[in-house]
């Protein structure tokens, strides 16, 4: 019930504030896309951002596991990192290869700016949905 009414919320502010949000939630280089962000999506946009250059498949999980506290399998970042590539929010390149990995190279991931916008968008709607609900966070215990 309390799922459909958010949904319900959701679905009214944008409506409401269409003009603001037009491109909701993104915008790519190659031109406008619409574009649905899911959670794990945004989870792993930030955190390949706070890895800083030295975000490749296992450091993602291992970061996204130690501050979400949940497991995500290997299989279901790379397709989550598949979709944000092919979206343009994330660029990737291939490191050199290593005798630790047996001659292999490492792929990395960056954010690219369409990435970055995309985070700010969904950082901007989150933060004036929380300033719209009657949700009183220093109430909650």
């Amino acid at each position: 019930m309390a799922s459909e009414n958010f949904s319900q919320f959701f679905f009214l502010f944008l409506l409401k504030h269409r003009n603001k949000y037009k491109s909701f939630p993104f915008t790519t280089q190659k031109g406008i896309m619409n574009v649905y962000l899911g959670e794990l999506e945004e989870l792993v946009l930030l955190t390949v951002a706070s890895l800083d250059g030295n975000a490749y498949g296992v450091s993602i999980q291992l970061e996204l596991g130690k501050r979400c506290k949940r497991s995500i399998t290997i299989g279901a970042l790379h397709s989550t990192i598949t979709r944000l590539v092919e979206k343009g929010l994330l660029k990737s390149w291939t490191g050199g290869a290593t005798e630790e990995r047996g001659g292999r190279s490492k792929r990395f991931y960056d954010i690219t700016p369409s990435g970055k916008s995309s985070l700010v968008n969904v950082k901007n709607l989150r933060d004036e949905l929380w300033d719209l609900s009657k949700i009183k966070l220093s109430t909650v215990k």
